[in-house]
């Protein structure tokens, strides 16, 4: 039997849409590029991480987004499909270049005495970028306040709402 009656005769159009990402809509919130006792990442490694905040009320897909470390090649790690970050929340990306795990880990590490990082689409929009200084363990860089503020060295507040005080 089919549902409905008619469906055998009958055809029904579904529009769907998925949210554009547009500058600002994800951020790069937060970074550290030394982390030697701070935080381990799920297969127990303390390496370099990425937060990056939604400022959308929507759930966005992140995946076909490249991320880079280097402005001179913006394509270096394409982030795979379904890579879903919620509304006004963070996503955790490593920076340890080990592709063979399930947690997103990008195929570069940051560099301790700073450099560039960018987020952009396969078209090349920008859609957000950092350059930020040489940092040591216990200091990371990222926005205060989340999400629209401005860069700063801070305290680690690694998957968590950003705060200057330790």
């Amino acid at each position: 039997m089919f549902s409905p009656e008619r469906a055998e005769h009958e055809f029904y159009t579904l529009y769907a849409t998925v949210p554009t990402i547009n500058p600002g809509d994800v951020v790069i919130n937060e970074l550290m590029s030394v982390n030697v006792s701070t935080v381990n990442e799920p297969e127990g490694q303390f390496d370099d991480w990425i937060e990056f905040y939604n400022n959308t009320t929507n759930y966005l897909d992140l995946g076909n987004l490249f991320l880079s470390d280097n402005y001179a090649t913006p394509f270096k790690w394409d982030i795979p499909e379904n890579t879903l970050i919620a509304p006004n929340s963070f996503l955790i990306v490593w920076a340890d270049n080990d592709l063979a795990v399930t947690a997103p880990h990008a195929n570069f590490k940051l560099g301790s005495a700073g450099e560039e990082l960018m987020l952009s689409t396969v078209t090349g929009t920008l859609i957000d970028s950092v350059t930020f200084p040489a940092l040591v363990d216990w200091v990371s860089y990222g926005r205060f306040h989340n999400g629209t503020g401005s860069l700063t060295t801070m305290f680690p507040t690694h998957n968590a709402t950003n705060s200057l005080v330790g």
